[in-house]
């Protein structure tokens, strides 16, 4: 794998030395051009501009257009960065006999995308050669997931997985979440041996495989190449098919040579057969040797963790028919240990929990990353659980915590652990659970919702509600888009399946959807601003934004008013920042949403350049309450001396109305007004 990476790199710093020396020559090219328009440059720059690329000019007197400049290294090779319009562009320069740079910008997303299509071209020359070891690549896209989404699948031989997205919490078919394994060790090491269960294209089963994972860390791509077990043992019976063959041949001609002999000397033949046969025998012998510490050592790689020593999940599902019961334990927060004292302290962490563990229990694995497990000869109890978290482990006054999930449902040993682990771990209080009738009845439960909003999803049975917003003198002046589902000819409400669409990963697909009828239905408004609720998994998610673009494209309209909600966890804030100043460009309004709840970092309210600060309905519902009334009043203030409009919601009753009024509200929502209601009931 090393020499893939050499020529990974070996792409990277040619396409750039290239592009850096053609980017030269036009600019050699156009620098004549440049001497016609000495009266009005400005002129010059915008004839010359493409979408892609354009000129530029800084000088003391001016700097056209306006754009910031770095450096980025390629194998110790410094190149000229420009940043325009949050976009970055590779940029060449040269000095003007007037002592001003002239420089001309290419976009780098291009010079990126070409590396990216060489890379898969040279992998797919490779994967030629040899279709079932066949390289794929991954991109990590997060390094700071926990969950969920860390990254993409950029080339795969199997086309259908090409862009499909690298899940943290999806495991192979035996529950091992391998993808958690790799991604932890690329984050300390530059390759790693993982095994896991994934389909032989060859044979179409799931089938156990090993696999190297390695990493090339300018772009963050995993090139990945692995062997099936079957494939192994079946390279192992071959060799030792022929070794006994080998064996076979070289007795044979001994007997041959021991017949010729015998017509010589019998005693001559005697001796050279014995030397022959001493030969032969240790021979086979040595072979023998060598093909059963083979197996036993790939036998431990197997079945075996090599930090801890400890059986590993492979050797759990083997075992499994052998226990009663299966309890899982679970690190808590063990990732943030990693991050705070480093993955050699991690390291040795795992090592003393695996010490502790052993010295109170037989049939001890290690099955994860943070997770252990123990199979017992007798049905769990819960005072077994109980004696696990109250472990008093410590790591240089580090205390150690735990979530444990224990099952002894009989076939589903495993699999019901897991469940009861998940469970666990969101039990802050007792952190243990056993999985018994209840949880099969929620599991069901929880199958039968997901079934339906799937059918509701194939339907498209996602309904726009509107509810209206006034002015100082209740005249409507804007909607608001609500999101309702229908199933069964009832109408639900978000907070009966909010949760579980975010849970079930439907959340994106669902607000695709949404967002689609509410763009659909604003001819019908003539003009009166609509908004429409997104949330951080909107703007993160690629496919919803570039949706979102096309649709502002393709309708044209510039009466829509997103609301972001600021009750949300904004990770990359650059994201958002770049997603409000891509669709401001297109007219749309930007409103903060429930502000007052969630991080309230009034400069980054400022970086955002809101149109509205919408105040979250807790401080509306405690308008009364001094306290939250002066909140109120400082935010106003605060919105005012911006030029934010302020939007009061869950407006109940006149009281309310009034003194929100007084304090300087601008505008008002609420069932005080008018309850949310279906297009077809507004027009």
């Amino acid at each position: 794998m090393n020499s893939i990476i050499d020529a990974v790199n070996m792409i990277r710093v040619s396409t750039y030395q290239t592009a850096n020396r053609d980017l030269k020559e036009i600019l050699n090219l156009v620098q004549k051009d440049l001497m016609n328009f000495k009266s009005n440059r400005k002129q010059f720059f915008k004839l010359h501009a493409t979408r892609n690329m354009f000129f530029y000019i800084i000088s003391k007197q001016i700097t056209y257009p306006e754009l910031y400049q770095s450096y980025i290294k390629v194998d110790g090779h410094k190149y000229l960065v420009s940043k325009y319009k949050n976009s970055d562009y590779l940029s060449v320069e040269k000095i003007l006999p007037d002592g001003s740079r002239f420089g001309v910008a290419y976009r780098l997303g291009i010079i990126r995308n070409m590396i990216k299509n060489e890379i898969v071209e040279y992998i797919k020359t490779i994967n030629k050669k040899n279709k079932l070891n066949y390289v794929a690549i991954g991109q990590i896209t997060n390094w700071f997931a926990k969950k969920g989404k860390f990254g993409v699948i950029i080339y795969h031989p199997i086309t259908s997985l090409i862009g499909k997205e690298l899940d943290l919490d999806k495991s192979d078919i035996k529950g091992k979440y391998y993808k958690r394994e790799y991604f932890n060790c690329l984050k300390r090491k530059n390759g790693c041996f993982i095994s896991y269960y994934y389909k032989n294209p060859k044979t179409g089963l799931e089938e156990e495989k090993f696999s190297y994972f390695t990493i090339y860390r300018p772009y963050n791509y995993v090139f990945v190449k692995g062997f099936y077990y079957s494939q192994v043992m079946k390279d192992i019976k071959s060799i030792q098919e022929d070794i006994i063959n080998d064996v076979k041949e070289l007795l044979t001609f001994t007997i041959v040579l021991l017949l010729l002999f015998v017509l010589v000397s019998f005693f001559i033949a005697y001796l050279i057969s014995k030397k022959i046969m001493k030969q032969t025998i240790s021979q086979y012998e040595k072979l023998k040797n060598n093909y059963e510490q083979s197996q036993k050592e790939l036998m431990k790689r197997v079945y075996y963790d090599r930090l801890t020593c400890l059986p590993n999940r492979n050797k759990l599902i083997e075992d499994i028919e052998n226990y009663k019961s299966v309890c899982l334990i679970d690190i808590d927060d063990f990732s943030d240990l990693n991050d705070i004292f480093g993955y050699e302290t991690g390291d040795e962490i795992l090592v003393l929990i695996a010490k502790e563990l052993t010295k109170k229990y037989k049939n001890v694995y290690r099955i994860g990353s943070d997770e252990f497990a123990i199979g017992l000869t007798y049905i769990v109890k819960e005072e077994d659980l109980k004696e696990i978290v109250r472990m008093d482990i410590k790591y240089n006054d580090i205390k150690i915590n735990f979530s444990v999930g224990a099952s002894f449902m009989k076939g589903k040993l495993l699999e019901t652990a897991e469940t009861a682990l998940k469970l666990a771990y969101k039990d802050k209080i007792l952190k243990y659970k056993i999985y018994d009738e209840a949880i099969q009845e929620a599991q069901k439960e929880r199958l039968q919702k997901l079934q339906q909003l799937l059918v509701v999803l194939e339907n498209e049975d996602i309904i726009p509600y509107y509810q209206c917003i006034v002015n100082k003198n209740g005249e409507v002046i804007k909607y608001e888009s609500l999101m309702r589902i229908k199933y069964e000819n009832r109408i639900i409400s978000p907070a009966e399946f909010m949760d579980l669409i975010k849970e079930f990963k439907l959340y994106n697909a669902f607000s695709r959807i949404m967002i689609k009828k509410v763009f659909e239905n604003m001819d019908k408004f003539n003009g009166i601003p609509v908004s429409i609720n997104l949330s951080y998994m909107d703007i993160s998610n690629e496919k919803t934004k570039k949706f979102i673009y096309s649709l502002l494209e393709k309708h044209q309209i510039s009466n829509i008013v997103f609301e972001i909600l600021e009750t949300e966890s904004i990770e990359q804030f650059d994201k958002v920042i770049e997603f409000i100043t891509h669709v401001k460009r297109d007219g749309v309004k930007i409103a903060i949403d429930d502000f007052g709840s969630g991080y309230s970092n009034l400069i980054n309210i400022l970086y955002l350049k809101p149109d509205y600060l919408k105040l979250d309905a807790f401080l509306i519902k405690n308008i009364n309450n001094v306290m939250y009334y002066e909140i109120v009043k400082f935010i106003v203030e605060f919105a005012n001396k911006f030029n934010i409009k302020t939007i009061a919601e869950f407006v109940s009753d006149k009281e309310k109305f009034e003194i929100l009024k007084k304090i300087g509200i601008d505008e008002f929502q609420g069932f005080y007004f008018c309850k949310p209601k279906p297009l077809d009931e507004l027009i």
